[in-house]
C-alpha cells in the first residue's frame, strides 16, 4: 500500500498538485523523540510509539509529509480511542 501511495505522491508532485492524505494506519506516533524530523512530527503526540508508528514517522519524513495531529495539543477530556 505504501509503495502505491508513494508513487501517487511522486506523480502529484510532478504535476504540482497539493496532497492531503487521510488514513487509519493502526500506528501510534507517540511523543516526539530526538530522532524525529520536526518538520514532519509535532510535539503533541500521545504516549509511546509502536513499531508501526515509528515506521509511519520515518515514511512521512522521507515523503516530506506532516502528521498533523501531532502538531495540536489535545485536551485530556477529548482523548478517545476506538476499539473495534
Amino acid at each position: 500500500m505504501y509503495d502505491t501511495i508513494t508513487n501517487i505522491i511522486h506523480e502529484a508532485r510532478l504535476e504540482k498538485r497539493h496532497i492531503v492524505l487521510g488514513a487509519d494506519c493502526n500506528a501510534k506516533a507517540g511523543t516526539t523523540t530526538s530522532e524525529d524530523d520536526p518538520r514532519s512530527i509535532g510535539q503533541y503526540g500521545l504516549g509511546p510509539h509502536n513499531a508501526r508508528g515509528q515506521w509511519l514517522k520515518s515514511w512521512a519524513s522521507n515523503q516530506d509529509l506532516v502528521l498533523t495531529n501531532t502538531f495540536f495539543k489535545k485536551q485530556p477530556c477529548k482523548y478517545e480511542t476506538h476499539l473495534g
